[in-house]
């Protein structure tokens, strides 16, 4: 089970009432003894997310107002417990499986960048991140995924006129499509 972190040190005599605003991405609550109101304004929000085989939610995280590597790639289990598994993302996308679930894959946007983990269905551990595709030498940026029948990984490119790319994993030769 995860342990729960601070994120705040309010300092509240009886803080309570905590009401999380989605449209906001605010948490507000009150130290009713104070009296006062507080808000809290993440910094981080979940971008992107796919569920493996055995039912854990994968999901990655980014900073809400800074493209820069704050945010994370996490894993819920279906005991609910929450586990940080990788850290220094930007803009999380493409949380996906390779169909014989020994990869697992994820963009991170604004560095240009797709990578893949070797991925162990049986515990949910990941090792060996590399690069897969590289994307910084053309405009546009690796965001919506689908992986095909023959283990292919379709991505289409935010910020760019194509439609799709297909690579086979293992392939370093892009097929590209309008």
């Amino acid at each position: 089970m995860s342990k729960p972190e601070l994120i705040v040190d309010g300092k509240n005599r009886l803080g309570e009432s905590a009401m999380w605003h989605p449209r906001e991405q605010k948490l507000y609550w009150v130290d009713v003894r104070a009296p006062a109101i507080y808000r809290l304004e993440a910094d981080n929000r979940v971008n992107d997310g796919s569920c493996d085989r055995m039912g854990r939610f994968w999901a990655g995280t980014q900073h809400v107002t800074i493209r820069e590597p704050h945010g994370s790639l996490y894993r819920l289990d279906p005991d609910q417990s929450v586990r940080k598994m990788f850290e220094g993302i930007t803009v999380t996308n493409m949380v996906r499986f390779s169909p014989d679930d020994r990869t697992l894959y994820y963009a991170d946007t604004y560095s240009d960048r797709m990578y893949a983990f070797d991925y162990s269905l049986a515990d949910g551990a990941i090792a060996n991140r590399r690069v897969f595709v590289d994307t910084s030498s053309h405009p546009g940026h690796p965001d919506g995924p689908a992986i095909d029948a023959d283990g292919c990984l379709w991505n289409a490119e935010y910020g760019r006129a194509w439609c799709a790319t297909r690579r086979r994993a293992g392939s370093t030769a892009p097929s590209r499509f309008r």
